[in-house]
């Protein structure tokens, strides 16, 4: 009997606390049948035993369908979604919810959880069930066992009830999801250019492309574009990151009030945010505290009169 472990940096509960914005629609009932079951693990008793072979009943209920909204997820990264439909041809069933696993061999990290909502109830499957959409994370933090790195793995989603455990499973692809940086203290809204360091790893064996950064400089409510650059690294195509590698990488900043963005940029503190991306997803997101200063002459820029940047 594998016990019930419902924790991903926190309760369950808190977990289901945050799903307040995740909608959950009836569905028309889907037949079951085997094939929507990966695995199935009893708490106590599975309804009892066949006669002659001694197969055990199949539950009235189970994950019908399982869709993940990426074909990747990012590790250590933002969060990815999944939808998930879950059938009943029984009667309503309490106490259930949902618990996600990302499995990499013999390596196994939670996902994320939730207490199921088809909005009769939480934790209430009904007959013929609903259909729930919730957050899917891949990150080493979490509990578990192993250490995940870029490349094929498998999403596991477990239907959790007082008395059976479920589980469907879709394939999934990791890849890189965070970064190292020295950036800059401060920035010249002249333009005059100035560099960040990035740094990025790559411990599993395939290469992933199309990656690279876009740094954005906010205060208040103005932001600018600062610089946007593929990933460089070595001879690897533009955009490209190897196989067991790292790349360490500069990236030219260059801002003033007429960049891509909106609002006035003043010579007062600010916030460089970096921004790690596959084409126009974004992997991560990294925020730094910096000052902004304006070396053009007097009179071609603004009085700083500094507030709260946040």
């Amino acid at each position: 009997m594998r016990p019930l472990s419902l924790h991903l940096g926190g309760s369950l509960l808190a977990l289901a606390l945050t799903a307040c914005g995740d909608r959950a629609v009836p569905t028309q009932p889907t037949p079951l049948t085997p094939d929507h079951i990966d695995r199935l693990t009893c708490t106590s008793v599975c309804g009892g035993v066949g006669g002659g072979g001694g197969t055990i009943p199949l539950p009235p209920l189970g994950i019908t369908a399982l869709t993940l909204a990426n074909g990747s997820l990012p590790i250590g990264g933002v969060s990815g979604s999944y939808t998930a439909t879950l059938g009943n041809d029984g009667a309503p069933i309490s106490g259930v919810a949902l618990q996600g696993y990302i499995v990499q061999g013999a390596t196994r990290r939670a996902a994320g959880g939730v207490v199921v909502d088809c909005h009769v109830g939480a934790g209430v499957l009904p007959t013929y069930g609903c259909q729930m959409s919730f957050t899917v994370t891949a990150s080493n933090a979490t509990s578990g066992v192993g250490t995940l790195v870029p490349g094929s793995a498998a999403f596991e989603l477990d239907l959790i009830t007082p008395s059976v455990t479920l589980t469907r499973t879709v394939s999934v692809y990791l890849i890189p999801g965070t970064f190292g940086a020295a950036v800059p203290t401060t920035l010249d809204l002249s333009g005059a250019l100035t560099a960040a360091t990035l740094t990025l790893h790559n411990d599993g064996v395939a290469a992933v492309p199309g990656l690279g950064f876009q740094a954005t400089v906010k205060q208040g409510s103005a932001q600018r574009l600062a610089g946007s650059r593929l990933l460089a690294c070595g001879v690897a195509a533009p955009g490209t990151l190897p196989g067991n590698s790292t790349c360490v990488m500069a990236m030219t900043l260059a801002l003033t009030s007429a960049s891509p963005g909106t609002g006035t940029l003043v010579a007062c503190p600010a916030v460089l945010q970096l921004q790690f991306m596959q084409g126009a997803r974004v992997l991560s997101t990294r925020s730094y505290a910096i000052t902004l200063i304006d070396t053009r002459p007097p009179g071609t820029h603004l009085p700083a009169t500094c507030t709260a940047t946040t």
